[in-house]
């Protein structure tokens, strides 16, 4: 392992206190000035006083430099987490797998890689890092494409495509996927894969998707965990048939978000609808998706905003598969989406392009999850292959006590007095490890 070390003897206190004891810091030892989150770190010859604070131009050898920070935002830069390398954490490269997360656990289930279909369960406790299986021969079979959420403890498998038909079933687990039951069948919305699916209210919710003869734009919900559904609106004025796009429960409403006709070569679309009644009457936003259309995409929620990663731009005849991160909140009343990270290869949209894009490639069909602050995005497809990576954006800042070495973050909260920080170059994460290194004056205040 690859590693460059950083004394942390952690001392703080108020900027006030820091000049009246003018201490000389040890060599690499931080001292954080708790009322300003800012920090110096000292030379052992240095006062206080005289040192400087931390900027972005200090230790180029880490790539960016220290900055520190006061306020929370998720969703920072991005790093592959390659497990054992060269094996990627999951066995197998697929995409519209289902994905949920229970009690800081992630699950990725089923799915397909090309004409092979998967009827698997896999989980992660630490946030994508390993992957251990769960069960290797689901009762429900093979299927992809199909609903898949958390409610009260279960994990419900809803409808999907199992490689010659759509499906018209529910099963869950209680059991965290180990064990499959059958909920019930034959329901009133039919056969159905690439359909929104989404817990809102207490209810679940069934959108639109592919009958296996055309597409729809009807809503049904459950209110028993999928065992009985009701219709809530069948053909939707202005609400345009559709597939594979993701219904989103955001600040009190439903959302529906792009998707895809399903024709070939067929058309992705860029509109976005909203409703406030539990899915009785729908109304088209004021600003539709500023990149054009996009369905087959990876989203991730959290209390302030929706986090919009790559999927499929066009149509399939030439269609664009950008690598791209927009962000979605609540402006005036609207949802509005913002670019977070652009590629310059991206095509259709409006705004100016960012200085960089994520080192990820384009994809669509990826899975994706939102815990613990921590976004991670796995599996996907490109018009060349099926990726098994596993990709993880850790927030950029945690509190007024944080800092950021190049582009990782680091909670001085989290560290201890006399700990030594050190950064693992090949995972690109710094470890705070619990060892005296001696040296400098006790902490202040």
């Amino acid at each position: 392992m690859s590693e460059i070390v950083y004394k942390m003897k952690n001392r703080r206190g108020s900027a006030a206190e820091w000049l009246m004891a003018d201490p000389v810091l040890s060599d690499g030892e931080f001292g954080i000035e708790s009322d300003t989150g800012k920090i110096k770190i000292g030379n052992g010859v240095t006062a206080w006083s005289v040192l400087p604070y931390l900027t972005d131009h200090d230790h180029p050898e880490i790539g960016g430099g220290v900055s520190s920070h006061s306020t929370f935002e998720a969703g920072g830069p991005w790093r592959r987490e390659y497990g054992n390398y060269p094996v990627y954490p999951l066995p197998n490269g697929r995409y519209l797998a289902g994905a949920v997360e229970m009690e800081d656990e992630i699950f990725l289930i089923a799915g397909k890689r090309n004409a092979a279909l998967f009827k698997d369960v896999w989980k992660s406790s630490d946030r994508g890092s390993t992957w251990s299986l769960v069960n290797d021969n689901v009762d429900f079979g093979l299927r992809h494409s199909f609903g898949c959420v958390a409610l009260n403890g279960d994990i419900i498998v809803i409808g999907g495509d199992d490689g010659a038909a759509c499906r018209n079933d529910v099963w869950k687990s209680s059991d965290g996927g180990a064990s499959w039951s059958l909920v019930g069948s034959d329901f009133g919305w039919g056969s159905r894969s690439g359909f929104g699916c989404v817990v809102h209210d207490g209810l679940i919710f069934l959108i639109g998707g592919y009958d296996g003869i055309t597409r729809r734009n009807d809503v049904w919900k459950s209110s028993d965990g999928g065992a009985s559904w009701s219709l809530v609106n069948n053909d939707l004025p202005g609400f345009i048939e559709r597939e594979h796009f993701k219904a989103v429960s955001f600040k009190g409403a439903l959302y529906v978000i792009g998707g895809h006709d399903g024709g070939v070569p067929g058309t992705a679309y860029g509109d976005v609808w909203k409703s406030s009644d539990g899915g009785y009457t729908w109304s088209e936003e004021a600003s539709p998706l500023p990149f054009g259309g996009r369905s087959h995409y990876a989203l991730i929620q959290t209390d302030e905003r929706m986090l919009l990663i790559s999927g499929f731009a066009g149509s399939w005849a030439g269609g664009d598969i950008p690598a791209d991160v927009w962000e979605a909140r609540i402006i005036n009343g609207d949802l509005e989406f913002s670019p977070v990270l652009l590629t310059s290869e991206h095509h259709g949209s409006t705004a100016p392009e960012a200085a960089h894009g994520p080192p990820f490639d384009g994809r669509w069909g990826a899975a994706a999850w939102y815990v613990n602050d921590t976004i991670i995005m796995a599996g996907g497809c490109s018009w060349t292959y099926e990726t098994a990576e596993v990709w993880i954006s850790e927030p950029t800042i945690k509190s007024a006590n944080a800092i950021s070495i190049g582009q990782i973050p680091v909670d001085l909260n989290d560290l201890q007095d006399g700990s030594v920080l050190v950064f693992d170059a090949v995972k690109g994460r710094f470890m705070c490890l619990p060892m005296d290194v001696g040296g400098g004056e006790p902490p202040i205040g």
